[in-house]
């Protein structure tokens, strides 16, 4: 099951799976039927209201699912608004992934996420991050992506501002600021959909340089 496939790792993370033949079958989540989804005829789409996720009963059996909601507070609107999307919307599909038997979770979270931040987005996301790991899953594995270099509907203007940096002063993400170097959303999911594959039970928690690496595997 996945949630997220019309944002930017999501989408990729669909695509991966629709041509992933160990994978049976795809369900996705949305407010909408995706404009241009990948050709495949395991692919089930689900057209749900998150705002009562918690009032969705139709069955789905699957065994692991992808959370990739995310927002910004401009695009929200609000802070309540980005509130609702990255922490609400993802906890209550996390609930309704138990609800159908799901055992493995991949949740992509973000660089800095803590609940201690100064910054509300990071903030927001350690409250999910922390939420889904009391939450009696098998495993649980938490992706933590820097600024995402991919093609957005809406472009985000701090993922484009180092995005630039790192092009033009590469030499700056090494050793301890590794972790600041923009990553293709792209590698991000491609180390999810790996991951997914031998899932290690526990919660794991992969930070962006881990997950570049993960992606090189094949």
């Amino acid at each position: 099951m996945i949630a997220g496939a019309t944002g930017l790792v999501g989408g990729f993370c669909l695509k991966f799976l629709c041509h992933d033949p160990e994978v049976d079958e795809i369900f996705c989540l949305s407010r909408r039927f995706l404009p241009n989804p990948p050709k495949s005829s395991r692919l089930k789409q689900k057209i749900v209201d998150f705002n009562k996720l918690n009032a969705y009963s139709e069955p789905i059996s699957v065994d692991q699912a992808f959370l990739c909601l995310g927002t910004t507070r401009k695009q929200a609107g609000s802070k309540s608004g980005l509130f609702d999307v990255d922490y609400t919307y993802s906890y209550e599909m996390a609930h309704l992934s138990l609800r159908n038997g799901v055992k493995h979770l991949f949740l992509v979270s973000s660089l800095g996420a803590s609940t201690r931040s100064p910054v509300f987005y990071s903030r927001v996301k350690g409250q999910l991050e922390d939420a889904v790991c009391k939450l009696p899953f098998k495993s649980v594995h938490i992706f933590r992506p820097s600024a995402l270099v991919g093609q957005r509907e809406v472009p985000r203007l701090g993922e484009m501002i180092v995005e630039k940096l790192s092009i033009w002063f590469p030499f700056v993400f090494w050793g301890p600021l590794k972790n600041l170097k923009p990553i293709e959303a792209g590698l991000v999911a491609k180390a999810m959909v790996h991951l997914a594959k031998s899932p290690k039970p526990g919660v794991h928690i992969y930070e962006s340089s881990q997950i570049s690496k993960m992606a090189q595997i094949d």
